[in-house]
């Protein structure tokens, strides 16, 4: 294996993991795209609730096609830092949409924590890489 020798492809390095990182995560709901029932599994919406149901498919659709970006970024070096834009919209606006929250279920909690590990890693990467250049 050939490790990075510089500041710079270790903060490249860094980058890329993390959108590998941040697609893997948004990769975990988007499986509820398959079916209503999906949706109740992972979510626990009611099933008589089919407009529920299908924004929440519809969330999914979206976060499946938003972990195809960040792997794109992750394998495409000109792709990189679009793609951790973003990742770090998606997942910051989800920190902030918890944080404004009276009082968030430990599941967005755990889901708020998770995003806003992800999000430091994506933006001290690009920091690094700003500095390293």
């Amino acid at each position: 294996m050939h490790w990075p020798d510089s500041g710079a492809a270790w903060a490249d390095w860094l980058l890329r993991a993390g959108l590998v990182l941040s697609a893997l995560i948004h990769l975990i709901p988007a499986a509820a795209v398959r079916s209503p029932e999906a949706v109740v599994a992972l979510y626990g919406v009611p099933a008589d609730r089919a407009d529920i149901i299908a924004l929440m498919r519809h969330r999914a659709l979206l976060f499946g096609v938003l972990a195809v970006v960040l792997l794109a970024g992750a394998v495409v070096q000109a792709l990189s830092l679009p793609a951790a834009v973003l990742g770090l919209l998606s997942m910051l606006g989800f920190v902030w949409l918890v944080a404004t929250m009276d009082a968030p279920t430990a599941e967005l909690v755990r889901i708020q924590r998770a995003d806003l590990l992800l999000s430091g890693w994506l933006l001290a990467a690009l920091g690094w890489g700003l500095l390293a250049r």
